[in-house]
């Protein structure tokens, strides 16, 4: 019998002092195969392969195209997640289901999934053979439909392949061995796969001493931090905020409002690749510890799934977390609307007098004062904002006021 015990459809919704909103998923948690199958059976042909892929890259996530049935599909690159396809490419394909299953997010709702073994799908030049993973009409719910993707290309298909991700050139080279790159300086670890294949490197990047984070691809922040996190960095860290983020939990993306604190840690140091003043959202209710595909911005990263080690490829010894895509509040949608959550202190929206708890009616001109689907992916995407943008909003008082913000600056005025 396969069973899967727990599953999470997330996406996170918080405050990280950014306009769009930071999204996780994780699409089968605790994928748990009985004796007959395994998750890690797919094989992978020519024995020995290396082929440069083209990527696009969203909200510093992965895409590429997979062909599966013949046909190019759109796939989510996504360490934390298990293979699976969409219930549209499994009625389309010779796709084996090997059980029906109900999957249980973590607010107890259940949707119908299926246990799949697929065989062939195709990245480039290499053919995967009987791919366990997922069917499942997840990407058509909540803000995952806006990316408008088709399946997951997830770790436990890649265990045989070395994955060089290039976000500057967009460019993913999978291979059978690491290739060589030489004109970079580098920082390096090891990691351990759990059940269901998912990397979890050994680091001392935040922390004075080892600790064990989970390579998440599919989420968009640079680290999420625990409470054990937070207390052993506490001198190196700065209280920026705190207020209402929004969260969106379940197969079913209902909106919840939550508390959180937002931080900023001094640096992240992979070896001598200094990352300074990162901005992190602690909530206190997150027990996991990762670390997300904003690292891709700073280097070459490299998952080599043979040799069990992760590889930061860069040029610059220091950087600092690049912002510029900040607005300086929180949006939140509440009550068929978009509202002004969590305001950063010192930030030009601050100065231009944006207050939490103001609804958000214009955006550029669009009428954002009912909430809809379009306008979410709008808004999440980004593809609203402009190099000048003009928002437009309702105070506790009814009066309007419109405010012009063109690139935000968190650091208070000297």
């Amino acid at each position: 019998m396969i069973r899967i015990i727990a599953s999470n459809f997330m996406y996170y919704l918080i405050p990280t002092m950014r306009l769009f909103w930071v999204l996780f998923f994780i699409l089968i948690h605790g994928f748990l195969i009985g004796q007959n199958h395994s998750i890690f059976e797919s094989k992978i042909f020519p024995k020995h392969f290396i082929d440069t892929i083209p990527i696009n890259v969203e909200n510093d996530l992965v895409f590429l195209n997979v062909e599966v049935g013949g046909k190019p599909r759109k796939f989510l690159f996504d360490t934390g997640s298990p293979f699976s396809i969409s219930n549209d490419i499994l009625a389309e394909t010779h796709s084996t289901i090997l059980d029906t299953v109900n999957l249980v997010d973590i607010n107890q709702e259940k949707s119908k999934s299926f246990v799949i073994k697929t065989p062939i799908i195709k990245i480039g030049n290499i053919e995967i053979e009987d791919a366990i993973g997922a069917g499942t009409d997840v990407f058509k719910h909540g803000l995952l439909k806006c990316f408008e993707i088709e399946g997951v290309l997830g770790s436990n298909v890649l265990q045989n392949c070395v994955v060089t991700i290039d976000a500057k050139n967009k460019i993913m080279v999978i291979s059978s061995s690491a290739p060589s790159i030489y004109d970079k300086q580098k920082y390096s670890c090891s990691f351990k796969i759990d059940h269901q294949g998912r990397p979890f490197i050994s680091t001392k990047a935040i922390t004075e001493r080892d600790e064990v984070f989970l390579f998440d691809s599919g989420f968009t922040g640079l680290v999420k931090i625990d409470s054990s996190i937070l207390s052993s960095i506490k001198p190196k860290i700065t209280k920026m905020n705190e207020g209402t983020g929004m969260r969106s939990i379940g197969a079913n993306s209902e909106m919840t409002a939550i508390k959180k604190s937002v931080y900023e840690i001094e640096s992240i140091n992979f070896g001598q690749l200094s990352i300074k003043k990162v901005q992190v959202s602690y909530d206190p209710d997150n027990r996991n510890k990762s670390i997300g595909a904003e690292l891709f911005r700073y280097g070459i990263v490299q998952v080599d799934f043979r040799k069990k080690k992760f590889q930061v490829f860069f040029d610059q010894l220091i950087q600092s977390e690049d912002n510029s895509t900040d607005f300086g509040f929180d949006i939140l949608m509440k009550e068929n609307a978009f509202w002004v959550g969590m305001v950063m202190p010192g930030s030009s929206a601050e100065k231009l007098g944006i207050r939490s708890g103001m609804q958000i009616v214009k955006i550029n001109g669009h009428d954002v004062s009912q909430k809809t689907d379009d306008l979410d992916c709008l808004v999440f995407l980004k593809t609203i904002f402009e190099e000048q943008n003009y928002i437009e909003l309702l105070t506790d008082d009814g009066r309007k006021i419109e405010v012009e913000i063109t690139k935000l600056n968190h650091n208070k005025s000297s």
